[in-house]
């Protein structure tokens, strides 16, 4: 099949029209007019029928297959041929084409076959689903048969799939149904369904429902009994009837009813459109002397009667071999096909009209307009070719031509558009007349009533002002000649000047080692005899140069890398001596060669700056912190603690020669002598670890210093520069900064009576004789250097530290002892006790026993006094038995210490006398045992 009749295939879905069945080649032609007549037939049929092997034949089978033309079907295990008519013109296209072609879906589906089906239990059938996205997304499409549809679903072995399309893709999806060969025959509905949920929720799903029909077994008889007919004339498809357009054929159709009943037979052309033919059926008797026209032909059994078919092509019919079916009815048996092929071919008029028209034919500047209006008046298709050419020998014109080629169906109409522009830029003054021609040529070689046809295209001539504008401009042409002979015979003596000198750049930097560059321009070099080159400042002292650079012998060897003569002497980039800082203004003096006229000529610059290198300056400087403190002890000579530590941070550090600090007082004295490091190789060794450089930053965290003691600094750090005068050191102060001594708290560290801690209470007893008891008082008080420390009630003010014999008072009664201790800024601490003083022993006279000997000597005797028995002296100053009431952590008993100072003093006087018996030596009275002091009596500051 060729290339044509399957895209027509495809695009009409599914069945076989007549003009398509013109279109196949004769081979495939005659297959398909073959199996029409046969209704249903084999391979083997067609095979004996074109008298050809059925290997031959089945490609052919194949192609009309593919193309949806011939349906095959498999009965009883063999493949039977049937062929699938397209729809008559008009009829409405199925559901599922129309909503391919509905716009605005994003899906499109096109199912085939998409009516009804018919099969026979056994059978296999496929269903072809076309599935097209039109959207503006990728998705993915399921394709299944409905759950509902039993017993369809069940005879697909596959009845889902699913099919993944990029926007503008297309895919199939094929669902193979297999018969049962138990179906029981019947209609049998389906729904196919078509989802995209996830991507087109909105447009899905879209169902398409259709039935498949089962049928029962059909054997094919031919009876005896079935009636026949037969066309006159006859017609082959190798001789085919010619009709001219409109002309009829007249076709007798000979009907022979062999059946044994009365039958009604009516003719039918399914090929043709109803206005391409006519039916004539005899007129008859309904009433006996009343003629009446019949819709059918009544035939007794046995009985032959006669038909007449008119076909009739309308004019504009195409022209071609046309083979329309013939096909009978019959009332008695409708399902009988009664078929039989009619063969005729339109003859061909070849017919183009063509006109030339002319749209823009007088042009000044652009292109002239044509149209060629083509138009096939035939009945056959022409393709045309169109080409266009100047008639004269210069081809002076550009002919542009759309399209070049053109196909024309029979009745339609095309235009061709022609574009003539002169290439030719000389636009003539007087105007000119363009002849050419437009050519027609029939590809297939089809006869042209016209093939050739003249065109002219005015090109204006140039306006009246333009050819003004050619004479005024051939006047100044003279005029401008004459002057230039002129110029030429009185111009003055050609001498070198400088055209131009400025520097390379207006800005430089010292920091980049750059030198100032220079560019100058030298009309006429080879009268140059030197240049003079130097620098001033701006008060006009020079500060470079002078340069001289002599032309007697052409370029100087310094100047050939900057400069090259072409014309003009140009330089570029001439390097100078000029590297200091400062502005510069630099004087270039041009001295012609002797005997050239003209002086010389100078020209100097705009001033020119080289900027300094950049000079370290100190962004920041300031202590850790703005107030220090240090602590004090009374054995040290000095305050201790962390001294002064400086954070700075400096710019441009790669010019910092070195750094200088000094502290000096809020008054100007100096607290810190200079410190200096040298930065000259880099961060010294004494500041590793504390700085750092970092985008061209130097930074400086924790620096120490040797300012520690208590007072007011201000330290200032001054940036000293690799280069440049001292003057140009930059320096910074800090805020002021305290160092303030941490105050020591005041404490008595020792407060002792007769070398022990001093008791809350303190017992001493008196004695007879004149002196008043003495305790021994020691102490140490630490606390500022400002301390005051009193002993009260007297002596009143001592040292922080001492020791005081204090005399008790000769009378009894209680003396509070306090030691105090006061500094600047704190309270005053005091630490108390009580000394209570006892009254002396008194004396008890004791009779001696009677008849003792001791008794009788005692009135007499030299030692004491007659009855009296002496009282051992008063405890001495110190008595420990003061001590048994002050609850220290000693563990004595009150009145031990004083109980034992009594038994030795009596012992003493026992020895002095020498003359008593144990047993008359007298009884001690005890003291008194110390009352302990109530909380309430105490002082108030005793700790």
């Amino acid at each position: 099949m060729n290339p044509e009749s399957q895209n027509r295939a495809q695009q009409r879905g599914r069945g076989l029209s007549m003009g398509e069945i013109l279109s196949l080649p004769a081979r495939q032609r005659q297959i398909v007019n073959f199996t029409i007549r046969q209704k249903e037939c084999r391979l083997a049929q067609i095979a004996e029928f074109l008298h050809e092997s059925p290997a031959d034949i089945e490609g052919e089978l194949q192609d009309l297959i593919r193309a949806g033309f011939v349906r095959e079907s498999r009965i009883g295990g063999e493949s039977v041929y049937t062929i699938e008519l397209a729809a008559k013109k008009g009829s409405q296209l199925p559901d599922t084409i129309q909503q391919a072609l509905t716009p605005g879906k994003p899906l499109a589906t096109i199912v085939n076959p998409s009516g009804e089906v018919l099969l026979t239990p056994g059978s296999q059938f496929e269903l072809y689903v076309t599935v097209s996205n039109k959207g503006n997304q990728s998705a993915l499409i399921d394709i299944f048969i409905e759950e509902t549809s039993e017993p369809v679903r069940q005879w697909c072995a596959t009845p889902f799939t699913r099919l993944a399309l990029g926007p503008g893709q297309s895919s199939e999806a094929i669902f193979k149904l297999d018969i049962p060969l138990d179906a029981v025959p019947g209609p049998y509905e389906y729904t196919l369904v078509v989802d995209a949920p996830q991507h087109y929720p909105e447009d899905t799903p879209i169902l398409h429902s259709a039935r498949v029909q089962v049928m029962p077994f059909v054997q094919e008889a031919r009876k005896v009994s079935d009636p026949t007919f037969s066309l006159s004339p006859p017609t082959r498809s190798l001789d085919p009837a010619v009709l001219e357009p409109g002309q009829p054929l007249e076709l007798h159709v000979l009907v022979h009813n062999r059946s044994d009943r009365v039958d009604r037979f009516r003719l039918d052309c399914p090929d043709l459109q109803r206005h391409w033919y006519s039916v004539i059926y005899p007129e008859g008797l309904a009433q006996p002397g009343i003629v009446t026209a019949t819709e059918g032909l009544e035939l007794n059994p046995g009985e032959k009667g006669e038909i007449v078919l008119l076909l009739q092509p309308p004019p504009d019919a195409w022209a071609g071999v046309y083979a329309p079916t013939v096909r009978l009815y019959s009332t008695n048996n409708p399902g009988l096909a009664l078929l039989e092929p009619a063969y005729f071919r339109v003859a061909e008029i070849y017919l183009l009209h063509a006109e030339f028209h002319t749209v823009v034919g007088k042009i000044a500047r652009g292109a002239g307009l044509f149209e060629l209006r083509l138009t096939n008046m035939g009945n056959s298709p022409r393709e045309v070719r169109v080409r266009a050419k100047g008639t004269d020998q210069e081809e002076i014109c550009k002919f542009t031509i759309a399209p070049r080629q053109v196909r024309l169906l029979p009745g339609e109409s095309r235009i061709v558009g022609l574009q003539v522009e002169p290439t030719d830029a000389r636009r003539p003054f007087s105007g000119k007349l363009i002849s050419f021609v437009v050519e027609l040529e029939d590809l297939d070689k089809f006869p042209l009533i016209t093939d050739r046809f003249q065109g002219a295209l005015m090109w204006e001539g140039r306006p009246w002002w333009q050819l003004l504008l050619l004479i005024l401009a051939i006047a100044s042409a003279i005029v401008g000649l004459a002057v230039l002979i002129w110029w030429l015979l009185t111009r003055p003596p050609v001498r070198p000047r400088i055209v131009r000198f400025a520097p390379e750049s207006t800005t430089y930097k010292q920091a980049n080692d750059d030198a100032i560059r220079l560019d100058w321009a030298i009309a006429h070099p080879e009268k140059i005899d030197s240049l003079t080159l130097i620098g001033l400042s701006e008060d006009g002292l020079v500060t470079s140069g002078p340069v001289l650079y002599e032309f007697e012998n052409g370029l100087p060897r310094s100047l050939q890398p900057f400069c090259k003569i072409n014309g003009q002497l140009v330089c570029e980039n001439v390097w100078t001596d000029a590297k200091k800082a400062g502005q510069y203004i630099f004087e270039l003096t041009l001295t012609p060669k002797e005997g050239e006229p003209g002086q010389g000529e100078t020209l100097k610059t705009k001033p020119i700056a080289i900027e300094p290198l950049p000079v370290p300056k100190i962004l920041e400087v300031a202590s850790t912190r703005p107030v220090y403190q240090r602590r004090t002890r009374p054995d040290a000579p000095e305050p201790q603690g962390e001294p002064i530590a400086l954070n700075w941070t400096i710019a441009h550090p790669e010019q910092l020669q070195a750094v200088a600090a000094i502290a000096r007082s809020p008054d100007g004295a100096v607290t810190s002598p200079l410190k200096r490091y040298d930065f000259s190789q880099g961060i010294p060794e004494a500041l590793r670890g504390f700085c750092e450089i970092a985008d061209e930053r130097l930074r400086c965290d924790n620096v120490p210093t040797d300012a520690g003691n208590p007072g007011d600094y201000i330290f200032e750090l001054t940036a000293i520069p690799k280069h440049g005068e001292p003057e140009t050191a930059t320096s910074a102060k800090t805020e002021q900064i305290q160092v303030q001594v941490e105050p020591i708290p005041t404490a008595i560290a020792q407060f002792t009576l007769n070398g022990k801690p001093v008791p809350p209470k303190y017992l001493a007893r008196l004695t007879n004789g004149d002196q008043p008891p003495v305790i021994l008082l020691s102490w140490k008080v630490t606390g500022d250097p400002g301390l005051q420390v009193q002993l009260l009630p007297s002596p009143g003010d001592v040292p922080p530290e001492g020791q005081l014999a204090y005399p008790l008072s000769p009378q009894p009664g209680s003396e509070v002892i306090t030691l105090q201790a006061s500094s600047p800024t704190g309270d005053p601490v005091t630490r108390s006790f009580v000394v209570e003083t006892l009254p002396p022993p008194e004396t008890v006279a004791v009779p001696p026993p009677p008849g003792a000997d001791g008794a009788a000597e005692a009135p007499g005797g030299a030692e004491g006094e007659p009855g009296t028995v002496a009282v051992p002296p008063p405890p001495e100053e110190g008595t420990p038995g003061a001590e048994a009431g002050d609850g220290t952590s000693d563990g004595s008993t009150p009145g031990t210490d004083g109980t034992a100072a009594g038994d030795a003093s009596g012992e003493q006087g026992a020895t002095g006398e020498g003359e008593g018996e144990a047993g008359s030596e007298p009884e001690e009275e005890p003291l008194p045992e110390p009352d302990p002091l109530e909380p309430q009596e105490l002082p108030p500051t005793f700790n």
